[in-house]
């Protein structure tokens, strides 16, 4: 049984604070090739995806297994009250440190924050064109890297699209997505 004392700093606690020290290390694993959706994970976007009107975005909080990232929810930025005063790419690091808080509680620690997921005011899937401008812009702010990809999600002909993209050295690679049935 893992000493529960020995466990790994957060990503979040990592970028937040500059921290580096690792409690009990483990091995980094190599970025994720494939993305896999959890069903729960889908249904709290599909609910927050009936919000029309303004853009939403927030967190992608997962499991690594191997060489896939597993998604297990989909945050929002912030409390909806709030959420009129986020701009792209910007967060609140409260509401952060207690969500990641509540997913390494529930789910034992292997959980993290791993990326971010973005949706235009109308709910409908970007371009091609449309979600590497929005990458290129998290990028600039660094919130995309080979670890921690970008999500762009909405509907095209009634049909839910996730595309996901990552940085490979100075290069944008696109990730395959596998939804549940």
């Amino acid at each position: 049984m893992k000493d529960p004392r020995k466990r790994r700093l957060s990503r979040v606690h990592q970028q937040l604070f500059g921290l580096t020290y690792l409690i009990g290390t483990e091995p980094e694993l190599d970025p994720p090739e494939h993305i896999f959706i959890e069903p729960l994970a889908l249904l709290s976007l599909m609910q927050q995806l009936q919000l029309k009107g303004t853009a939403q975005g927030g967190f992608v909080f997962g499991e690594r297994l191997a060489n896939s990232l597993s998604i297990h929810s989909f945050a929002p930025y912030g409390p909806r009250h709030n959420y009129a005063s986020f701009s792209r790419g910007e967060w609140n690091p409260d509401y952060l440190l207690g969500y990641t808080d509540a997913m390494l509680t529930s789910h034992a620690g292997p959980v993290d924050w791993y990326g971010h997921w973005y949706a235009t005011a109308d709910a409908e899937k970007n371009s091609l064109e449309e979600d590497i401008h929005l990458f290129e812009a998290g990028r600039g702010k660094g919130l995309f890297d080979e670890f921690s990809p970008f999500l762009s999600v909405g509907w095209r002909e009634g049909v839910l699209e996730i595309a996901a993209y990552r940085t490979v050295g100075s290069e944008i690679q696109s990730l395959p997505v596998t939804l549940p049935r």
